[in-house]
């Protein structure tokens, strides 16, 4: 095929799978828009101006960024204490100072920094944030407090189970064929459609039957023409330094799961992904977003799968679906008005509960269960304190475990594999052993917060096996020692030396040995170092 014609065949998947991807994207930004409380504008907004900077800044070829649920729940926390009126001018303000963080990050190259939200936490925080999300939507969905429905009501309560679980069915068809290598594209990507479907099917129901919010039938109502012009509205509201805390939350956790969803994606298509390009793209994104009109956006899951699926080539299909929806905010926005808020809701729902994954908080906990602590003690925080709390709870415990874990290094008792100048585990390994000699090997860096754990180690061995003179450090892990390290060292050997036993490192990096050289206290009595244990080994202890 000439580049030409594959060129001309590229642009076309563009087309198409940009067109799809609006049609999820559509109901998608409306819904979204009610979950964090503002007004529709605000996430029709979210899919033109944000992904159209995204697509010419990223680093991804598929990622569909826009709004999403998480973020929509997290800035329903953040504007809580907000005045309904003066909701809207916070959350550009919110997206300006998202932005406006990543762009930071992404100019400094920290894009490291969110590794300090592990994967327990966010698997932790994804459950939290899905049942805060699925609890929040159930009176749209049944009817409540809309109109004369104050209470439940059979015609509204079926109605909304009758959306949700025809949204369900449809999202699962794909997964019930999944095992038919001929299945067309079409039933690849109809459950990816469900949200349009459901709002087509429930707006017709609702017309054709001429029910309405009077009968506890709520639909979204006016909904004015959008356009992605251009505003100072951020700049018009005196919270900045109230919203910074809950600005940096949504960026690190929108940039997290952006950068987990476009890796995913390019493993399968072998295309490399650059994190601080991710930064920038999404910084620029959302500082485009708050000056048009637009909340906060990150990488959304499910479209980007819809995006993938349709056959996207490049982020054309973005700019595809981009211009779709600048078209639908001039001219749908009557339709619009008339869609049932509890298909909103019912979307909002199946969009959330893929992020329901109990087995997989059970095997991590299996795993270890520091970790599976980790992920509780987040989605736990996340429900019962609210979204910035569950999160500030499940990062300080794992930053404790982390420091706990380097505090408490793996140490080995080693010896020498008979014929061999190799050291292995006692525990794992048939080797030859000596009774006055004792050989440990720490697997880590000597540092402050371990080095005072290693020497109680060292001394609990000693009281095991009181016949031992020599004790050896196998130093072929350590890659670093510090000088608190350094001091305790010298210190233990003292008082090894005043007890007539003695201290000794083997297998010593150059670095360490560098460093050792530069500590004052080695200057002066420096620690005994054994060039080649393999063949000394006989001088310090005839083997038994």
């Amino acid at each position: 095929m000439r580049s030409s014609d594959k060129a001309d065949r590229s642009i076309g998947q563009d087309l198409i799978a940009g067109s799809i991807t609006a049609l999820v994207l559509l109901p998608q930004a409306v819904a979204f828009a009610q979950l964090a409380g503002l007004p529709t504008a605000l996430g029709l907004a979210a899919g033109m101006v944000p992904t159209i900077v995204y697509a010419l800044l990223g680093s991804s070829r598929v990622l569909a960024v826009g709004p999403v649920s998480v973020a929509a729940i997290m800035l329903a926390s953040a504007l809580a204490p907000v005045p309904v009126a003066e909701r809207p001018g916070a959350a550009l303000m919110l997206a300006v100072q998202v932005g406006l963080l990543l762009l930071a990050l992404g100019t400094l190259r920290l894009g490291f920094l969110a590794n300090f939200v592990s994967q327990p936490v966010l698997q932790g925080f994804s459950m939290g944030a899905a049942l805060l999300i699925i609890l929040a939507q159930l009176p749209p969905l049944l009817g409540l407090g809309s109109g004369a429905a104050q209470s439940l009501a059979p015609g509204p309560v079926t109605f909304g189970m009758a959306l949700l679980l025809a949204a369900i069915v449809i999202e699962r068809l794909g997964a019930m064929r999944s095992g038919q290598a001929d299945r067309s594209r079409f039933l690849r990507l109809l459950p990816r459609l469900a949200p349009v479907l459901i709002v087509i099917i429930a707006t017709l129901f609702l017309n054709a039957r001429g029910l309405g919010p009077d009968l506890g039938y709520a639909v979204i109502g006016t909904v004015a023409p959008v356009l992605p012009w251009p505003t100072l509205t951020a700049f018009g509201f005196d919270r900045w330094s109230d919203l910074l805390p809950s600005a940096a939350l949504i960026a690190l956790i929108g940039f997290v799961e952006s950068i987990a969803i476009a890796k995913s994606m390019a493993r399968t298509r072998k295309e490399r992904i650059d994190p601080d390009r991710e930064l920038i793209a999404l910084g620029a994104a959302n500082v485009a977003g708050g000056f048009t009109g637009a909340m906060p956006v990150a990488g959304g899951l499910s479209r980007t799968l819809v995006n993938a699926a349709a056959g996207a080539q490049s982020q054309r299909a973005a700019v595809v679906t981009a211009l779709w929806l600048i078209g639908a905010g001039a001219g749908l926005t009557g339709v619009l008005g008339m869609v049932p808020s509890a298909a909103l809701a019912a979307i909002i729902i199946v969009a959330v509960m893929p992020l329901l994954r109990p087995q997989e908080l059970m095997d991590l906990w299996r795993y270890d269960p520091r970790d599976g602590a980790a992920a509780v003690v987040t989605l736990a925080g996340t429900v019962m304190l609210g979204v910035e709390a569950g999160v500030a709870l499940g990062v300080g415990l794992s930053i404790l475990l982390a420091l706990w874990r380097s505090s408490r290094p793996h140490i080995a008792v080693v010896g020498r594999i008979p014929g061999q100048p190799i050291f292995r585990n006692v525990e794992r390994h048939a080797v030859e052993t000596w009774p006055h000699l004792l050989l440990l090997r720490p697997d880590a860096s000597l540092t402050f917060a371990n080095a005072e754990y290693v020497r109680e180690f060292i001394e609990q061995a000693l009281g095991r096996r009181p016949e031992v003179r020599t004790v050896v450090l196998v130093c072929s892990a350590v890659n670093h020692i510090d000088v608190s390290a350094v001091e305790i060292l010298h210190a233990l050997a003292e008082d090894l030396r005043a007890r007539g036993l003695s201290l000794a490192l083997a297998e010593v990096k150059g670095p360490v040995l560098d460093r050792l050289d530069r500590s004052p206290r080695d200057r002066g009595d420096r620690l005994k170092i054994i060039p080649d244990l393999g063949t000394t080994i006989e001088r310090l202890c005839e083997p038994s």
